[in-house]
């Protein structure tokens, strides 16, 4: 028994080795190896291929999307173009229409102003009927060296009068009365005898010259506020008074030439 389990033993160790050697289904392991690694090559020439394919794919589709887009952009431009072309025609045309419009009107209102001004001045006081005789007259000036100061002091120094009385008034201001009411007055006052003069044919130059000190003051005084107080009230009010600055310093410069030029021949 010993001795048959014993041989038994030694056949199977022998087919084992001879399977080793020959193989499955006859072939050797090397082979199956080696079949195995070109099977693997040609797998992964088929996927390589197949993804190639399909970039291609891909790149035609975003070519045809791309020249699709560009077609699709280039016509929306056109009609784009045409719209706002359009568009900007019916603008200039309104825009022309209501330029029109609006010079009617104005000319319309300046008749009707210079209808009521000639009606005040006919039942108004002496002293009035002459400044409003004045400014009913102030249409015909067309060049800036005919403009008086009286025509800007004027207007200038009742706004002052008022709207300090009204500072005053509303919030008891105390500087509201003296830069607003007393200095605007005086201004007024001063404004007003440059016209009777300037009526008598007289000189002016010193009302003139006492309209330039109290603008000149006034403008100080709204600077500095400016500076302390940036509001856009103060730049109103520092921009018109350096206005009048300006224009009296003009002025006072004008009438100075001219008077020279006319002492020459007398001389």
């Amino acid at each position: 028994m010993a001795d048959l389990i014993g041989i038994d033993y030694v056949d199977l160790n022998q087919n084992a080795r001879v399977n080793s050697k020959v193989g499955v289904n006859g072939k050797k392991p090397s082979d199956i190896k080696s079949e195995g690694e070109s099977d693997g090559k040609d797998k992964a020439a088929k996927s390589e291929e197949a993804w190639k394919q399909t970039l291609d794919s891909l790149k035609e589709q975003a070519s045809k999307m791309q020249s699709i887009s560009q077609e699709a952009y280039e016509l929306y431009s056109e009609k784009a173009a045409i719209v706002l072309k359009d568009a900007s025609d019916k603008l200039k045309v309104q825009a022309e229409k209501a330029r029109q419009d609006l010079t009617v009107k104005l000319e319309e209102i300046s008749e009707e102003s210079r209808e009521y001004l000639a009606c005040a001045a006919e039942n108004s006081p002496e002293p009035v009927k002459d400044i409003v005789e004045t400014f009913a007259s102030a249409d015909e000036i067309k060049e800036a060296s005919a403009l008086r100061d009286f025509y800007l002091g004027i207007p200038y120094g009742a706004l002052l009068s008022v709207g300090g009385f009204l500072s005053f008034m509303l919030t008891g201001s105390i500087p509201a009365m003296r830069f607003g009411v007393i200095l605007g007055g005086a201004l007024l006052a001063l404004s007003i005898s440059s016209l009777r003069s300037w009526k008598k044919g007289a000189s002016s130059s010193l009302a003139l010259k006492g309209q330039a000190v109290i603008a000149t003051i006034l403008f100080l005084r709204e600077l500095r506020l400016l500076f302390m107080r940036p509001f856009i009230f103060n730049f109103i009010t520092t921009l018109v008074s350096g206005t009048m600055v300006v224009f009296y310093a003009y002025r006072i410069l004008n009438d100075d030439g001219h008077s020279k030029v006319s002492a020459k021949p007398e001389s």
